[in-house]
């Protein structure tokens, strides 16, 4: 029963073969990544265990290489996710052996390099900014309704059809806030589904504004695009999650200083607002945190106390493993703290502090060259919007990794939007800088060549 994970990626093999790549990756690889939980796998034994998008992910970028339709210059953005993959590799390695490094550098590429190369290679350099983005969104949104179901009865209809099918494997169930269902869709948990629908609405924003979807609100009694941005900022709010909301501000006030007419102005402003509210603000919230959950008046404060005491437990732990960390099912583990809700503290804990460098590089790097383009641009430039539309979803991004796990299909997402950024970023450069012909770099390369042989020849006599 469980070979029905393989069906998708041999559906989107077939679509890449026949179709090509471009096609592949948008009518394929994108509804299997969003549309099917990432958490049902294909038990096999002394082999990687696949789910749904990991097969199909791999033959779109597999097939695309090869035929030369994915073509791009690498870069130090490249270089950075491959860093990234080959540490969480070597640490999982050393700390439990080959069977489990194996399985995790399969998920790890299936989640990381694999979207952001057919990002990187197909969304700019194939024109498909606009499909791409609006694919993205169609996706989540249709999540985002289906998902009333989850809020409204308390239970996601993933599993109810999935479970089946993959016996034994369900351990995702509903959780609930101030009596409502958290929903979580096919994420696994309401925490990720938050994030996913936080990042899908960013760019569901900027379509908006660039008038992307003009062409298909005639005669409609309410715009497309209003309607899909109502879907998505219902997901964000059924999810129920106080960290991704946060983060969703957080990105909301970075791109409306951008789209404001006295950017600099306003900038300024966040800053002072920063120093003058800010820090009394994380000191009030120290405060409020460090009382322990013993003393805590409230849910969420029992929430905060246990965040902040997990934290100080395990950064004691981490000097102890330093820059490889302690392994995926290996690290030292407290009872008293069971669930890690920090991404950068887990990732610490289990790879080391080298996996978190590269992982945060990635995201800054992208984030100062994106501020650079857009900085001297105008307010309405529709590139400039895209570049800050990126600075917005890694503040996300930031934001939900400081208060939450990042796994299932958020961080393919982040990879996805990593690869399309660093794509957006190369496309002027290699426009500035054609490819000269064979003939023409080799007959310059023989002339400095004879140069530099005629001045020592001139020296020497």
């Amino acid at each position: 029963m469980q070979v029905v994970a393989l069906l998708p990626g041999l559906l989107v093999a077939v679509l890449a073969a026949t179709r090509g790549a471009r096609v592949a990756f948008l009518a394929g690889y994108l509804p299997v990544l969003f549309l099917f939980p990432d958490y049902y796998r294909l038990v096999l034994a002394g082999l990687p265990d696949p789910s749904f998008h990991h097969f199909a992910g791999l033959s779109v970028l597999g097939i695309g290489l090869a035929r030369g339709e994915i073509r791009f210059r690498p870069t130090l953005g490249d270089a950075l996710v491959l860093a990234f993959v080959v540490v969480v590799a070597m640490s999982e390695f050393l700390a439990a052996g080959y069977s489990e490094a194996q399985n995790l550098t399969f998920d790890l590429v299936a989640a990381a390099p694999v979207p952001y190369l057919l990002a990187r290679g197909l969304v700019e350099p194939l024109g498909l900014r606009v499909d791409f983005a609006k694919r993205v969104v169609l996706l989540l949104a249709a999540v985002a309704l289906v998902s009333l179901y989850e809020f409204k009865m308390g239970a996601s209809p993933w599993p109810l059809v999935l479970d089946p099918f993959f016996p034994g494997q369900a351990q995702w169930v509903t959780t609930f806030r101030w009596g409502l269902a958290r929903v979580a869709g096919p994420f696994g948990h309401a925490i990720l589904a938050g994030a996913i629908f936080a990042v899908a609405y960013r760019v569901q924003r900027w379509l908006e504004w660039t008038g992307a979807w003009r062409g298909e609100e005639r005669e409609r009694a309410m715009p497309v695009g209003r309607l899909l941005t109502f879907a998505l900022a219902a997901g964000t709010f059924m999810s129920l999650t106080r960290g991704p909301w946060l983060a969703a501000f957080a990105g909301g006030a970075v791109l409306a200083i951008a789209r404001s007419r006295h950017r600099r102005a306003a900038s300024w402003a966040l800053v002072a607002a920063v120093l003058v509210i800010g820090i009394p603000a994380l000191s009030a919230f120290v405060d409020y945190a460090s009382v322990g959950r013993a003393a805590a008046k409230t849910l969420a404060q029992e929430s905060a106390a246990y965040r902040y005491e997990m934290i100080d437990h395990y950064v004691h732990e981490i000097a102890e493993g330093i820059w490889l960390g302690f392994g995926r099912n290996t690290w030292p583990q407290d009872p008293r703290w069971p669930s890690i809700d920090n991404h950068y503290l887990f990732l610490a804990l289990t790879h080391g502090l080298l996996a978190v460098t590269f992982f945060l590089a990635i995201q800054v790097r992208l984030t100062a060259m994106l501020l650079r383009y857009a900085a001297s641009r105008d307010r309405r430039d529709p590139e400039a919007l895209l570049a800050f539309s990126f600075v917005a979803i890694f503040v996300v991004y930031l934001g939900v990794a400081a208060s939450v796990f990042v796994g299932a299909q958020a961080l393919p997402l982040l990879f996805l939007v990593a690869g399309w950024a660093e794509g957006f970023l190369a496309a002027p450069l290699q426009a500035e800088a054609p490819e000269r012909t064979p003939e023409v770099a080799f007959t310059k390369s023989a002339l400095r060549v004879a140069g530099v042989a005629a001045g020592i020849r001139r020296v020497a006599l």
